[in-house]
């Protein structure tokens, strides 16, 4: 089909169907006269017809159509899809001329386009699989925090945001979660991420590469002033965009839009043969029976305190042990009298531990005041993400971790309890019993798949809330997606989306995906025993998931009604066995988190180590508590606690040291530097001796070095682990000093055999870092 190019005379549109959102524009005689920017959340058909309707498009007037998802309507439409990138080029040149670069940071995925001197299109580089870097992720972080991306206009200038990982949604929840503790506030926080963000974009797409000429911003993240003045700390002046910016490839669509119409003929549905033949079965409850949440007197208040009274009673005090888990997704709290659960409470932490606690103390208060009851706290104890912070701040008596809270809530019901699967929002645990004892445990590592966060983030994406999933996925019978990282489940869930598959059968694909993940990495070949597994965690709510666990392993899944608050009720139980040898409770009552509460920044200089140290100032108390000693020594402690089982380690060391210090070569042929990374902390006697011998004199990078290990990320070509990032930082310090004439670096395949390992091959990172490095120039 031939495409003729729109001139400026006339009306044209211009429809971007991207992976998160729809954006059109409407151009006439060659201006913008209307733009529509709606997120599809799965409904694009839907969305689409919107976007033209709010255009006043008719069937005369030309249509561009890109992005994405433009397959899914293009039937529909009989409209020619126009090439992704041509549209942005075109776009752009409208607004900027002729820019050497175009950085595209769009919802679902970012693009670096590099122009030649004539406008035409040179190189291009995307995004790899992840959607770290997209606007996606911070979609997915802003919701975790609990603000609107339209708060952070009145958000402050922070000049020294605390550092967050951004290479990974996962690492950036970690990083939230600890700069939270440490006291940061929402702006710091925001400011933390968007600067990470433009940090791992960079990096991602320049691949230690620079970027010459100007540089034009386009897509939905080029509306977030915050990006914008990090980009511009990296890019300098070089970096433009406009006010239509995240229109720009609809914009370009718009000018190349085809006079021609698709011979395919207009249709509602997508074609039967684009859907996937492999289906799961259909999730539905056979062994399980699935409990009433809402038991009790269920009511949410105007904080948005899920709130049970369960045994309740009226018009007297009663002696109560709480427990409090404090998640990176939500916070929950539990009072006790003996082993009987009288209320509960849930809410969202959204990025606040201690305002959410201070929100479910203040409920608490108004139960006891509406039943004329007086609480007597026996014992207080803390679990969760937030423990340490939350605990020492209201005074816990017991701070102890989610694995063993687990098990203790748990066996408080079921004393014959051998397998236990629990899903939290961030992170997943599984947990094996023997005896009562726990005889095996293991959580996730750094992937969110198969955590209740991304079941969310998907839900929100779908256009589900977070509590419809569940029944609205039972009866369907799903086609298959990844199990594997969460970005793939996303993608598959967007293929599907454009396969003409429902919102619910994507939905009921990604609950099952999700517990295959976690039966895949996280219980793996570890023993799953007894007729019945133990399923808990908020998402153990979800009856779907429920379901998906039941068919895949074939037996009955037991849900607690107190599943998602079981941390709560182990901490309290560990509370009232530890105030056992007290006189009384240490907590300091329901009002502590209405004091004046200060957080302080300090780095400990006992030793090397530098520790960031979190000392707590709470009004009216004369203890500061304080955290965040990695040798482990308590506050008040003079000196470093030593660790006997790191001593081979400072052994290490010393033998190293004497080879650092070198000896004089006198007359050497020349200088040799050696980066202090990878192979070198094992080998490093050999090299020196070997280069001495051979006349050299021998010189050494910095180790460890924040600055060097900075200068290494920004010049990787990929997402390698940090030990290559490190040694890409220690090159180029030794590059930039003018004593040293060679570097040495080894091309080692693997060490010496030892008899019992089956082999001695060192990382493949490892051996290829002298081609890769050689690669790089």
């Amino acid at each position: 089909m031939t495409r003729n190019v729109q001139t400026k005379t006339g009306m044209s549109v211009g429809l971007d169907v991207g992976g998160v959102s729809v954006k059109a524009v409407r151009l006439e005689n060659g201006k913008v006269q209307k733009t529509y920017y709606q997120r599809h959340q799965g409904n694009i058909a839907e969305v689409t017809q919107m976007a033209l309707k709010e255009m006043e498009y008719r069937e005369d007037i030309p249509l561009g159509l890109t992005g994405t998802g433009a397959e899914v309507v293009q039937n529909t439409l009989e409209a020619d899809v126009i090439d992704d990138v041509k549209a942005q080029i075109f776009g752009v040149n409208q607004f900027v001329g002729s820019p050497r670069n175009i950085l595209n940071l769009g919802g679902s995925s970012t693009a670096l386009i590099r122009l030649d001197e004539a406008g035409r299109l040179s190189t291009i580089v995307t995004n790899s699989l992840c959607a770290a870097g997209t606007g996606a992720f911070l979609d997915h972080q802003v919701t975790r925090l609990g603000f609107d991306l339209e708060d952070t206009a009145s958000f402050p200038e922070v000049e020294k945001p605390p550092s967050i990982a951004t290479r990974c949604s996962v690492f950036a929840k970690t990083d939230l979660i600890h700069r939270q503790q440490e006291g940061h506030t929402i702006p710091e926080l925001w400011s933390g991420l968007c600067r990470g963000m433009a940090e791992t974009s960079l990096n991602t797409l320049l691949r230690g590469r620079s970027l010459e000429g100007e540089t034009v911003l386009i897509g939905g993240v080029a509306k977030n002033p915050e990006i914008k003045r990090w980009l511009n700390a990296r890019l300098g002046e070089q970096l433009k965009t406009f006010d239509l910016a995240p229109y720009a490839q609809a914009i370009g669509a718009s000018m190349l839009a085809s006079n021609g119409r698709s011979e395919q003929g207009k249709t509602t549905e997508a074609r039967s043969e684009d859907r996937s033949p492999k289906v799961r079965a259909k999730l539905e409850l056979v062994h399980s029976t699935f409990p009433d949440m809402e038991m009790g007197d269920f009511s949410v208040d105007s904080r948005e305190n899920e709130i049970r009274l369960l045994d309740l009673p009226r018009d007297t005090s009663v002696d109560v042990y709480m427990g409090l888990d404090i998640g990176s997704t939500s916070t929950k709290l539990c009072a006790l009298e003996g082993d009987r659960v009288l209320f509960d409470i849930y809410r969202k932490t959204m990025g606040d531990p201690l305002g959410a606690t201070g929100k479910l103390f203040s409920a608490v208060e108004e139960i006891q005041a509406a039943h004329n009851l007086e609480l007597k706290f026996r014992g207080v104890g803390t679990t969760g993400s937030g423990r340490k912070f939350i605990g020492m701040v209201v005074g816990a008596d017991k701070i102890i971790n989610e694995i063993t809270a687990h098990v203790n809530g748990t066996q408080n019901f079921f004393r014959e309890i051998e397998t236990i699967f629990e899903i939290g929002g961030q992170d997943s645990k599984y947990m094996y019993l023997k005896g009562g004892n726990i005889h095996d445990a293991n959580m996730n590592y750094v992937c969110a798949a198969g955590t209740g966060s991304f079941i969310e983030e998907v839900a929100n994406r779908l256009g589900f809330k977070i509590w419809e999933v569940g029944k609205a996925v039972i009866g369907v019978q799903p086609p298959f997606t990844s199990e594997r990282c969460t970005v793939f489940m996303e993608q598959d869930a967007t293929d599907l989306l454009r396969q003409g598959y429902s919102r619910q059968e994507v939905m009921a694909a990604v609950i099952y995906s999700i517990a295959a993940n976690y039966l895949n990495m996280v219980v793996g070949n570890r023993p799953k025993s007894g007729d019945q597994i133990f399923f808990q965690g908020a998402t153990a709510r979800n009856m779907g998931l429920v379901a998906a666990f039941e068919k895949i392993l074939d037996r009955e899944i037991v849900v607690s009604p107190h599943c998602h608050i079981m941390g709560a009720i182990g901490a309290a139980l560990a509370a009232r066995e530890t105030v056992k040898s007290q006189t009384s409770s240490r907590f300091r009552g329901l009002g502590v988190t209405r004091r004046k509460i200060d957080t302080i920044q300090e780095e400990c200089t006992i030793c090397s180590n530098r520790c960031r140290i979190t000392r707590v100032q709470i009004e009216g108390e004369q203890e500061e508590p304080s955290w965040g000693y990695a040798c482990g020594r308590e506050p008040g402690e003079e000196g470093k606690r030593e660790d006997i089982y790191y001593q081979p380690f400072r052994d290490r060391e010393r033998i190293l040291a004497k080879y650092l210090k070198g000896k004089t070569v006198e007359n050497p042929i020349a200088t040799v530097g050696i980066p202090m990374a990878l192979s070198s902390h094992i080998f490093l006697p050999f090299y020196v001796r070997m280069l001495q011998e051979l006349g050299f004199r021998v010189r050494f990078s910095l180790v460890g070095d924040k600055q060097v290990i900075s200068q290494g990320n920004e010049v990787c070509g990929g997402d390698f682990c940090l030990p290559v990032k490190a040694l890409y930082g220690e090159v180029i310090q030794l590059l930039n000093n003018p004593k040293i004439d060679y570097i040495f670096i080894p091309h080692i395949i693997r060490s010496e055999l030892r008899k019992e390992l089956s082999n001695s091959h060192l990382c493949p990172y490892v051996q290829r870092a002298v081609i890769v490095l050689s690669e790089k120039g």
